[in-house]
């Protein structure tokens, strides 16, 4: 019996070294469970500390059985015939089963996690949780009483204040950007009180926002803020999120409720496994998620995105009215994907929603010639993006500057100028 065990000791020792060899954060930069499914996926400081911690787990655990084999065949008598071999084999079975979904676990939890940083809201489907500080895809965020983050401000503006009051989704919420003042609403507050504007800007931004989500978080919260000027971010995913997510009719809950440690209430539901495979059941029912996408880029005119256009007008509508009856100035900022950089289309979604916004007066950012030129003249695409979607440190100030540039030319020059 001691042989008999010594060996799958052996067996199961291997499979914790191999394991934690090829665990490391050198093979995950390239390789890691999210960017096979989703694309590029950069790790952050955390994400290499819990790599790090796992793989050290992995190959202590390793060699505790290869020690104990080692240990068992010193102390091994006499080979005894073993009874009962099929009930052996079972157990043998579901000990490396367990031993194979506990390796899935732990190299899983620095990827796939629980967090507290969403809500559900009978309103907005989710909302940042007010007062916590939790992990959002390997970033430690904190989350103002208020529930929108940066520094808390009081409802009422200070005499002489300008307010900026910034809407979107990740793209102004900050993704995988670790300091608030790296956030496009700081960034562009920074540049304009640099220009001896007195001037607070408030990130409203919420992961996974779409219009509809932002026009009814201004007119329920936003608005108590009292701001100047309201900047309402657009990103193309804006359009094709109506057709996943459950609130405009889609069956997807959204990334934000899947990862809500206040929804999961079941074993499998709050283990990294169980998470991951929720997650490639999303992936695949989304696997054409990144290529209609691309087709939307490329072919923005196209029936089957007229329904969610429209949508999305309506939405933009809604907003634009809403500040027109209080007096609030609008801008309007258009963000492109990575991928557009390098595409020519003289038809893009941005200038279909220009048109639009042009039909109600209402000025727009369209980020796409900023970018494509500094891609061209300064940067790599790599150097302003981090994904697809989402920009870096770099990109940010960048647009950032124009926003400030923007809302001082259009608003700001009369109005708000330090005496």
């Amino acid at each position: 019996m001691a042989a008999y065990l010594q060996k799958r000791l052996v067996i199961a020792g291997a499979i914790l070294l191999a394991c934690g060899t090829l665990y490391n954060e050198i093979f995950l930069r390239h390789y890691n469970p999210i960017s096979i499914i989703v694309g590029p996926y950069p790790l952050t400081p955390l994400i290499v500390r819990d790599i790090r911690w796992i793989q050290f787990c992995h190959l202590l655990a390793g060699l505790a059985c290869v020690a104990i084999a080692f240990l068992l065949h010193r102390k091994a008598g006499p080979a005894r015939k073993i009874t009962r071999r099929l009930v052996s084999h079972l157990v043998t079975g579901f000990c490396f089963l367990a031993l194979l979904l506990l390796i899935a676990e732990c190299s899983l939890s620095p990827f796939i996690y629980l967090s507290n940083m969403h809500v559900e809201d009978e309103h907005l489907g989710w909302k940042l949780n007010p007062g916590v500080t939790s992990v959002w895809d390997g970033v430690r965020t904190s989350i103002n009483e208020k529930g929108v983050r940066g520094s808390e401000l009081a409802y009422e503006k200070p005499a002489g204040m300008l307010r900026i009051l910034f809407l979107g989704d990740s793209v102004i919420f900050g993704y995988r950007i670790e300091e608030d003042q790296d956030t496009v609403p700081s960034l562009a507050a920074r540049q304009l009180a640099a220009a001896s504007f007195s001037v607070q800007s408030i990130n409203a931004g919420v992961c996974g926002y779409s219009p509809w989500q932002e026009y009814e978080y201004l007119r329920r919260e936003g608005i108590k803020y009292d701001p100047d000027l309201v900047v309402v971010s657009i990103v193309l995913n804006d359009v094709t999120d109506k057709m996943f997510l459950q609130g405009p009719g889609g069956q997807f809950e959204g990334f934000e409720l899947l990862l809500s440690q206040t929804n999961r209430n079941r074993f499998w539901n709050t283990s990294h496994t169980g998470l991951y495979c929720r997650f490639l059941q999303t992936a695949f029912q989304l696997r054409h998620y990144m290529v209609l996408n691309r087709r939307f880029t490329r072919r923005p005119e196209h029936g089957m995105f007229r329904e969610h256009l429209n949508a999305t007008f309506t939405s933009i509508d809604r907003i634009s009215a809403f500040c027109s009856e209080r007096d609030v100035k609008l801008l309007f900022v258009l963000y492109p994907c990575s991928w557009q950089l390098q595409d020519e289309s003289e038809v893009t979604p941005q200038s279909i929603i220009q048109a639009h916004l042009d039909t109600l007066n209402v000025p727009a950012l369209d980020l796409l010639p900023v970018l494509r030129a500094a891609a061209d003249y300064e940067n790599d695409v790599e150097e302003l993006f981090m994904d697809v979607w989402h920009m870096t440190p770099e990109g940010n100030a960048l647009v950032a500057g124009r926003i400030a540039e923007a809302a001082k030319g259009l608003y700001l020059s009369n109005l708000g100028r330090a005496r």
